[in-house]
């Protein structure tokens, strides 16, 4: 079924796929899409899952589309502007959701450093008056410190 569905996808039958993922949990699908993205280094993981969006617009599958450019698709011009996109989007969707907004902090480490350093380190402030134990954000100060 998994081979099936990747190549549905690789094939850009986006509704067929969608149709046989009735059956497949969240982990196997992400699973499967960072072996089509990564491993494969196929874009269309990219847009099946975008697709899925514009059908069902949830945090995971926004979180989900800025972990596959992040990490299967650093090397395409403006994926992490993108990523942090769809980052923003997921909290937008759940602004309670404390947890999310330490993705923001991913985007000070990178080369393009789309977060500035002050929103970073209010953004990893703000996430440890929420979750003092979160290891991004602690990680995130840590590391300011010893600069």
């Amino acid at each position: 079924m998994n081979n099936k569905i990747k190549n549905l996808i690789i094939n850009g039958k986006f509704s067929e796929a969608n149709k046989l993922l009735s059956g497949i949990s969240y982990e196997k699908l992400r699973n499967l899409l960072f072996i089509i993205g990564y491993e494969n280094q196929n874009i269309s993981s990219y847009a099946f899952i975008y697709f899925l969006l514009l059908k069902n617009e949830t945090v995971r599958f926004h979180l989900l589309a800025s972990e596959l450019l992040n990490f299967a698709f650093p090397h395409i011009a403006g994926g992490y502007a993108v990523s942090l996109s769809h980052v923003r989007q997921a909290i937008e969707l759940e602004p309670h959701n404390i947890g999310i907004q330490a993705n923001l902090l991913f985007f000070n480490e990178i080369p393009d450093k789309l977060i500035s350093d002050d929103e970073a380190k209010k953004i990893a402030l703000t996430v440890l008056s929420a979750l003092p134990e979160n290891p991004v954000a602690l990680d995130f100060l840590s590391n300011i410190k010893n600069e």
